[in-house]
């Protein structure tokens, strides 16, 4: 998680999940480990792409708690999830995109009950235990999976 990018071409980009909790689709507090990674820290607004490709322009708050700077996503960020039908027990993938002019941040939706069984253990929320499957995977039924499908590793 601490890997910068190395140059345009470098595909991998900084990311970070949140387990939907209540309160979380009003205003989504970012990990302090992902905000000088991704550079959130940095800017008052970010664009959030939606699976189907929508921006969404959102405001970042920031405040400061003795030496660590916290922030969130704040206005914007609940008209995102009312419209992505966002709810409680869903995870959010957040994928920050290389962009000249905007922040924008590819954000994809797991369903809560597509997460039901993905795992042995009950409590198994784990970033091991989730892989993203884009819409161009098939599983090994040669059937095609829905974009950010989530599969058990």
């Amino acid at each position: 998680m601490g890997r910068k990018r190395k140059s345009a071409s470098d595909p991998w980009r900084p990311q970070f999940f949140r387990i939907l909790m209540p309160g979380f689709t009003q205003k989504l507090h970012i990990p302090r480990a992902s905000e000088k990674i991704n550079g959130i820290s940095s800017v008052k607004k970010v664009m959030l792409r939606d699976p189907k490709m929508r921006l969404w322009p959102t405001s970042v708050y920031h405040h400061r708690c003795g030496k660590n700077v916290h922030s969130r996503f704040g206005f914007g960020w609940a008209k995102f999830c009312a419209n992505n039908v966002v709810e409680e027990g869903d995870v959010c993938l957040f994928e920050t995109l290389p962009e000249e002019k905007n922040f924008i941040i590819h954000v994809s939706i797991l369903k809560k009950h597509t997460l039901k069984g993905a795992c042995n253990s009950n409590s198994c929320l784990g970033e091991q235990c989730l892989v993203a499957k884009r819409s161009s995977d098939e599983d090994t039924t040669g059937e095609r999976l829905e974009d950010d499908q989530l599969l058990a590793s």
